[in-house]
């Protein structure tokens, strides 16, 4: 659970993710949220140089599914529903993100453990059995999260980082 999408929570999430899974998936397959892409486009999304370098750092390729149409974003959408539906029963009147984490670990738990309506497999046993061993072992160092800031260039040439002030060229 994330109640901010910045680069930081972004990037934090999918390492906890990666650790949870006990190692890295070869494609992350997204939406186009600025965290990931700067620009999308249905051929050649401009991606965040940031998160290329994590991409890099962790050794998986991005997927970022085209703009504006739903179609072909079933794979991103369809869990969507299903976790609202999980969430329902949260008590909204006492959250605190520690609560509501739990809350999830707790219901996913239980819904990994269903057989599932099509295949009727349980989704923990599928992922054990058939996607466990095709993971990417974790990098041996942790990634160190990237400070992205928008700032704007001073007509003197100086921009304001972290309390501090940095020249930078004049192009």
């Amino acid at each position: 659970v994330v109640e901010c999408g910045n680069f930081e929570i972004t990037m934090h999430a999918l390492m906890s993710m990666f650790d949870e899974l006990g190692g890295v998936p070869k494609k992350v397959t997204s939406d186009n949220p600025k965290v990931f892409v700067q620009r999308a486009s249905d051929h050649e999304p401009l991606l965040n140089p940031a998160f290329e370098r994590f991409a890099a750092h962790c050794g998986f390729i991005i997927e970022a599914l085209p703009p504006a149409d739903p179609e072909k974003k079933g794979k991103v959408e369809r869990m969507v529903p299903m976790k609202r539906r999980l969430f329902e029963s949260y008590d909204r009147e006492n959250y605190t993100l520690e609560s509501a984490q739990a809350h999830i670990d707790k219901k996913l738990a239980i819904a990994n453990e269903r057989k599932h309506g099509t295949h009727l497999q349980k989704p923990i046993v599928v992922f054990i059995n058939d996607e466990a061993s095709v993971l990417k072992p974790l990098p041996d160092l942790r990634y160190e999260i990237e400070s992205i800031i928008r700032v704007t260039v001073r007509a003197d040439g100086y921009v304001r980082f972290a309390n501090k002030y940095y020249r930078i060229e004049s192009r």
